[in-house]
């Protein structure tokens, strides 16, 4: 055995670093088809992921409070498209990540998290709040990983010419996926990261975040958990990463920039800085919500992007278990639209039977219905844009 692990470690010092994205890729499957694991070993292998994603989730709940939000962060809501009605005493802000659907429920049960405000005087008593988040949940990291990455892993231009056309639609998941580099755009608690980690093959996964305290957890969950070997943590303003975008074969833009710069301007020069340094072809994009809605709610105008992007069709929703289970989102548009929209008063039948008077003015709102799980559920996934650059 120490022979044959001595000869191993001789034979890897024989290959060029330059190839060792591909060597990844072809060791992984050759050694999944000399030993494949049988169904209960896949069993207790994924349980043992899932444990240690919540024990990612619980150390980090420590570091914030249910906004998951660093103490020194500023945001500036957007003053146009669909979170331009967002504000202080309309909105509640959970992280995503950090509290699921149920977590949430629960928290609304024991009275730990604001539910209803009063629009008359603000009082939080009686009109459902806006529930946004600034992360991306646990369950569509699941079908980002699980399925998405997976099923593009054939369009990756590996040993095809940049000129060479290649194909444009997904195939059936690859188990195995390799691609050499993913960037997370403002990294935050580091969900994307840890994800990746666990749920993928990715070689290196390099998050990119200006926050301090931020990139200060998430070196120290990376350094608690043992994940230094693929993950890296740099704390820098994006635009100073021109290379490292240039690298990238994937990259992650979650609600970039919305809640962060106030003059439109800025919106534009960062847009131009991202369309200007994603432009080798076969580059990923992705993107939530889509580029188009991104694009839209900031007032940036960026020319022809199609010319510059296509967009790859994405399985409506995910084939995976891990992915499709879990209570509906009450998260909508990505990041951030009332969980519940509220109707016209004519809409509903008995007013008073859907509202209770506020504590302190006495007023009285009614509310529309809340969305169906299946609707819920689909909205979820389908916020997630892949696009591969030309």
């Amino acid at each position: 055995m120490e022979a044959a692990i001595r000869r191993f470690d001789e034979f890897l010092d024989t290959i060029p670093t330059e190839l060792y994205p591909r060597f990844r890729k072809r060791a992984i499957e050759k050694l999944n088809q000399r030993f494949p694991f049988t169904e209960a070993q896949k069993v207790v292998r994924d349980e043992v992921k899932e444990i240690r994603m919540q024990a990612i989730i619980m150390r980090l709940r420590s570091k914030f409070t249910f906004s998951g939000c660093a103490p020194d962060e500023q945001f500036t809501p957007p003053t146009t498209g669909e979170l331009s009605e967002v504000d202080a005493l309309n909105t509640v802000v959970v992280d995503s990540f950090l509290y699921d659907e149920e977590d949430m429920q629960d928290l609304w049960d024991e009275g730990q998290l604001p539910q209803n405000h009063c629009l008359t005087c603000h009082s939080r008593e009686i009109q459902p709040l806006n529930v946004i988040t600034h992360s991306i949940s646990l369950r569509q990291l699941k079908y980002i990983f699980a399925e998405v990455l997976p099923r593009a892993w054939h369009l990756y231009p590996q040993d095809t010419p940049h000129n060479q056309t290649i194909q444009t639609s997904l195939a059936p998941a690859s188990p195995h996926v390799a691609f050499p580099c993913l960037v997370d755009v403002g990294s935050r608690t580091g969900a994307v990261l840890y994800a990746g980690y666990v749920y993928s093959s990715i070689t290196r996964l390099v998050g990119v975040e200006i926050n301090p305290y931020f990139c200060q957890v998430q070196q120290d969950t990376v350094t608690h958990f043992r994940m230094g070997d693929r993950i890296e943590v740099i704390q820098d303003d994006i635009r100073n990463q021109a290379a490292l975008l240039r690298e990238a074969s994937v990259v992650m833009l979650h609600n970039v920039f919305d809640f962060w710069l106030a003059d439109p301007a800025e919106h534009q020069r960062c847009w131009e800085f991202l369309r200007g340094n994603l432009s080798r072809s076969g580059q990923f994009i992705l993107c939530i919500p889509g580029l188009e809605r991104t694009l839209r709610n900031a007032e940036v105008s960026l020319e022809d992007i199609q010319s510059w992007v296509e967009e790859i069709e994405l399985p409506r929703y995910a084939s995976s278990k891990e992915a499709r289970e879990g209570p509906e989102s009450h998260l909508r548009y990505g990041y951030g639209a009332p969980y519940h929209e509220n109707e016209s008063d004519d809409e509903v039948e008995d007013p008073d039977a859907y509202s209770a008077p506020c504590n302190k003015c006495k007023c009285k709102h009614a509310h529309g219905g809340c969305p169906t799980e299946e609707e819920e559920d689909e909205d979820e996934l389908a916020r997630i844009h892949l696009y591969r650059v030309r």
